[in-house]
This record gives C-alpha cells, structure tokens and sequence, in this order.
C-alpha cells in the first residue's frame, strides 16, 4: 500500500471537538486555525525559494562593474522618430574578438514606452527571420526576465562564459537563464550579419564610417 494509502481517513473538526467545554472547544479552534496559518507560510516559503527557472545574480554581476569596453553604439529610429540608442562592448573593445565563451554586454536606452509583449514580439519575428530555432522555453523565460520600458529605461544584457545570460532594467536584476546558446541568439536580433537594423548593426560594432 502506498504512502497515501497508509494515511487514515479524516475524523473531522465536529468529533475532535466533541465531549469538551466550550472554552476548551474556543481553545483547541484557535490552535487549529494557526497550525492551518504555519502550513500555508511554509509552503509559501517552500514555493519561493524554489524560484523560476532562472536566478537572481549578485549585484557583482551588474553591468555597471563589468568592465568591458564598448565597441560601438547607435541609434535606432521608425519613420524618422527616435526608439532607442543602443551600445555593445566586450573585454577588448573589438568585436573581431569576441567569441561565445568570453563576457559581452548589450545595452539599450529607450526613447520611448514600448510593452514587454511588444519586446517579446520583436525577438520572436526576428528569431523566425534569422531562422534562429527558438524553444518556447525561451519566450516563457522572456516574459519573466523583460519588463514594460518607459522612456528614459535601460535594457541590459550581460553574457557570461559560464553560459548564464543576465538582464537588468535601470540596473536591478530581472534574472538570468544558464542555458547554451540563449544569450548569442538573443544578441544576433542586432548583431547577426542578416539583422534587420543593417545601419545600428554596423554602429554596434564599430563599422560605421568604415571603407
């Protein structure tokens, strides 16, 4: 017989209660209900602690203590009104450099509010376009780490070697995801050879003005 199979049927509250005095009975009501209390906030706790699927960082992770060096930056403009400016760096500053094992950041100040759906929507028609096979583990996980922007926001990536991906808004920590391959496919949306914003791409790593 299983565990739950051993466990005895349910007397309940009114035959417990019976054969006492009724202060006893106010008595035994009151310890009843705070053992109810304990359990609800210990399994609140429990549930807590479990946490997402991914983890708060130390503020030693934040991207203001990093020490990268920028490669690039620019602007991102719709019909002649401004978006967002957005910078890249890496430890060398360069680009050529960097490959998937070593610490890159992706930064992004917006001009204007945009929702996290709308955030959400972009990576996945621009993920679909680079032919980036994107799990739907990943859109659940941006719904979590990606919060509504309004003007004068900052967006942060940080790549890590380690294989974790830790984003940040205005610098507080949303989260991170420790799986492979997320964080570059998060930052091919504006660094791969094909993205969509062709000039801010150049901007980014530092090609603009280049022969």
């Amino acid at each position: 017989m299983d565990a739950i199979g051993r466990i005895p049927p349910a007397r309940g509250v009114r035959p417990l209660l019976s054969g006492l005095s009724l202060p006893r009975v106010i008595e035994t009501a009151k310890a009843m209900a705070m053992s109810v209390s304990v359990a609800m906030a210990m399994a609140v706790a429990v549930a807590l602690a479990s946490g997402p699927a991914f983890a708060e960082a130390d503020a030693a992770d934040g991207p203001a203590a990093d020490g990268l060096e920028v490669v690039g930056q620019g602007q991102y403009s719709w019909f002649g009104l401004r978006v967002y400016h957005a910078s890249f760096a890496t430890e060398t500053g360069r680009f050529s450099d960097w490959t998937e094992t070593e610490r890159a950041r992706f930064e992004i100040y917006y001009h204007r509010d945009v929702s996290a759906s709308k955030l959400i929507d972009i990576a996945r028609e621009e993920w679909d376009r680079l032919g980036v096979d994107a799990p739907p583990r990943w859109f659940g996980w941006l719904r979590q780490l990606l919060p509504d922007v309004q003007e004068g926001d900052t967006l942060s990536c940080l790549v890590l070697p380690d294989e974790r991906t830790v984003f940040y808004h205005n610098g507080e920590k949303t989260g991170e995801v420790a799986e492979p391959g997320f964080g570059p496919a998060f930052l091919s949306i504006w660094l791969h050879p094909e993205a969509k914003a062709a000039d801010l791409r150049r901007a980014l790593l530092g090609e603009s003005g280049r022969s």
